[in-house]
């Protein structure tokens, strides 16, 4: 895969930009502050549908106008395609179109097209920070190579926004419990999915993990190992029922997921 050009309109502090990168490796040097990270956040986007680093859309617009424009032509699997992230702020929210050679798209389905490796200071949370940072480490690799991966994601999430908010109601007395039914069932099912995907991939990951670490420090020991949902999904789904209606939130699930990373045995 080949990025051939890349336009930038209003993305973060880049007024317009227009790049042809050369052959091969390309470098980009210059000071702090000059937009080096926010250009790669732009390519990153062409991959994932969103930004790896923002919380908000709402980050991503620059100064000149309320909508910002990421668009590139790459050469993928020996044929040509153009990508086009469009987001238009209308107030605090920001309205995000996705297109691929002038075909609306929705934001799962982009990823695969255009697929990128990440690397900057920020993955030193995979080691630093909480679990949310190593979660989303695995989603961002997953859904570039994992067919449906995203779509999953995208669903869970949705089933996690209404299933908090049945728990909600079910606490203050305005729904009755069986109405968790249908969507107990379906956390188990896209969570399922996400938990064998993740599963997988980090099982494939592991040998090369502690070959690399080898090379680079000498005498230790890296293992890595994916702490996923219980065993019995569905069983602790019901179970969890009176702490989640206590907490308001679902406390079972891949969104609790972690990587485990240690060193010699010590996390």
């Amino acid at each position: 895969m080949e990025l051939k050009r890349l336009q930038l309109n209003n993305h973060r502090n880049y007024a317009h930009l227009d790049l042809a990168p050369g052959p091969g490796v390309n470098v980009f040097v210059g000071a702090n502050g000059q937009g080096k990270t926010n250009l790669l956040e732009a390519v990153a986007m062409l991959a994932l549908s969103s930004s790896p680093r923002a919380r908000r859309d709402l980050e991503l617009l620059g100064p000149v106008t309320p909508a910002a424009r990421i668009h590139a032509e790459v050469e993928s699997a020996g044929r040509g395609l153009e990508v086009t992230i469009t987001l238009h702020g209308e107030g605090e929210r920001v309205r995000r179109v996705i297109e691929v050679d002038g075909v609306r798209r929705r934001g799962f389905d982009l990823p695969g097209h255009f697929r990128v490796t990440l690397f900057w200071p920020d993955d030193l949370g995979l080691v630093k920070a909480g679990p949310e940072q190593r979660r989303r480490f695995l989603n961002q690799m997953l859904v570039q190579i994992e067919p449906g991966y995203a779509r999953n994601l995208a669903a869970l999430r949705r089933v996690l926004e209404q299933r908090n908010s049945l728990l909600k109601r079910i606490a203050a007395g305005e729904e009755a419990a069986g109405v968790l039914e249908a969507w107990n069932a379906e956390l188990v099912a896209y969570g399922s999915e996400i938990a064998g995907a993740r599963a997988r991939a980090v099982e494939q990951l592991r040998p090369y993990a502690a070959e690399s670490h080898a090379e680079i420090a000498a005498g230790e020991q890296l293992e890595i190992t994916y702490v996923g949902p219980p065993e019995n999904f569905e069983d602790a789904v019901e179970k969890s029922l009176s702490d989640d209606l206590r907490r308001g939130s679902t406390t079972i699930g891949p969104h609790h997921d972690d990587l485990l990373i240690q060193l010699d045995g010590r996390d």
